[in-house]
């Protein structure tokens, strides 16, 4: 929020430095001075978000999520309870989790993102924090939250296995 106030004060007094110094006087004049301040402002937004991406983060208060299993038809023994693959060569964990009206739905987390623990379980879990800035100054510039989270995935013992066969039949 406070990055777009600032973006906009610099964009206003660009306009009017730029105007005051050529001496605009008709609307054409004004109309591009009002450009040039525009781009002025657009420039602050632009370098303005690069220290939000390097701002230090840490997480907060973890939300917890049941993963739900996929079985299959066939009269495998087990299930499915969390799964790996790739798009466009970045490498996500796929879980399924009940959403708030009660349907189950397919989320991914990024694999750097992510760390697994095999505990003595039944149900598996995921904690997901979210990153949060440490900096008061980078909360009011950027928001509270940096947009990115981290996961826990706390799964039972064994889960993770070099080898799984699923017959989706």
């Amino acid at each position: 929020m406070g990055l777009l106030i600032l973006a906009g004060v610099v964009g206003v007094v660009a306009t009017v430095l730029i105007a005051r110094s050529s001496w605009a006087e008709d609307f054409m004049e004004w109309f591009l001075c009002s450009l040039l301040g525009l781009i002025v402002g657009m420039t602050t937004l632009v370098v303005g978000i690069i220290p939000g991406l390097i701002a230090d983060t840490s997480p907060v208060s973890p939300q917890k999520q049941a993963i739900y299993a996929i079985k299959d038809n066939n009269e495998s023994h087990g299930s499915f309870a969390l799964g790996f693959g790739s798009v466009d060569e970045e490498q996500y964990y796929y879980y399924v989790v009940e959403d708030a009206s009660g349907f189950k739905t397919i989320k991914k987390s990024e694999v750097d993102e992510s760390k697994i623990k095999e505990e003595n379980i039944d149900q598996p879990y995921v904690l997901i924090y979210e990153q949060r800035f440490d900096s008061a100054l980078a909360r009011f510039m950027y928001g509270k939250y940096s947009g990115y989270n981290t996961y826990e995935f706390h799964v039972p013992k064994n889960t993770v296995t070099t080898e799984y066969n699923i017959d989706l039949e």
